[in-house]
């Protein structure tokens, strides 16, 4: 269960904040635990925010993701990131119909074993400018508690 106060979602030893004029999406039909998904009114972008146990890492596990998604070609990163006390990595790829940015920081665990939060932007049919990528990872604002 996710705790709300003050403004921001607390799991897990992380908090953050949700942008201004989403809509939460209360249909899970992917069957994803521990996340939460967001779009526009439009549904020109989806924000998920999710929590996942068990990965490899965050370069590991963006590195599977960019490589098992077919027809996916890499436009920017992996590159390491820093937000808010949380160490991880970002990266921007297109899948041929969709833009993805997606932010996996660590929050806990060994080198084999680590829990970690997911910031994914999906672009139908491509993703915001950087700028408003960033500001919305800015008022997002995942930190480490």
């Amino acid at each position: 269960m996710l705790l709300y106060k003050n403004h921001r979602f607390h799991y897990e030893g992380v908090s953050f904040a949700i942008p201004d004029g989403y809509y939460l999406d209360t249909n899970y039909g992917d069957g994803a635990s521990d996340a939460l998904d967001f779009w526009t009114k439009d549904k020109a972008l989806r924000i998920r925010i999710a929590i996942e146990h068990e990965t490899k890492g965050p370069l590991a596990e963006l590195n599977s993701i960019i490589r098992d998604l077919e027809d996916c070609f890499v436009l920017e990163g992996p590159q390491a990131v820093f937000l808010n006390g949380l160490m991880g990595y970002e990266a921007v790829y297109d899948s041929g119909r969709r833009q993805y940015y997606e932010i996996r920081c660590a929050l806990s665990g060994s080198v084999n074993l680590q829990t970690e939060i997911m910031l994914l932007f999906v672009g139908d049919p491509q993703l915001p400018s950087k700028n408003t990528l960033k500001e919305l990872v800015a008022l997002i604002c995942p930190t480490k508690e």
